[in-house]
């Protein structure tokens, strides 16, 4: 007798990282702004028009958390750009990078930032 193993159901999503809405979340981009649409622990999508896929950039990002403003720095790469948007993968994530974006995300909704302390 042989066990079948049910595979889960094939999907388009090819993201390693659950996106999470975040509007007060301030970004630039090469020195200029740009609104975010969302964030992940692997990247950003912003509202950027222009932005061509495979272009390497600096990316900043500023919040305030309870009355202190916080930031951080990320190397990134276009990997999508479509509509006005654009995908900016982090490819060389810190430990100040990965920092503040949990501590971000936990503050933003409302929960203790299990990965960091």
């Amino acid at each position: 007798m042989s066990a079948t193993v049910a595979m889960p159901p094939r999907t388009s999503e090819r993201r390693r990282h659950r996106r999470f809405h975040a509007p007060d979340l301030s970004l630039t981009i090469d020195g200029h702004e740009a609104k975010v649409i969302d964030l992940s622990v692997g990247g950003v999508r912003v509202a950027a028009p222009g932005l061509s896929v495979g272009r390497r950039v600096m990316v900043a990002l500023t919040c305030r958390l309870g009355a202190e403003p916080r930031s951080a720095e990320a190397l990134g790469q276009v990997v999508a750009s479509a509509g006005g948007h654009a995908s900016i993968a982090f490819t060389a994530p810190t430990y100040a990078l990965m920092h503040f974006v949990v501590h971000f995300l936990a503050h933003r909704h409302g929960v203790e930032p299990h990965l960091f302390r």
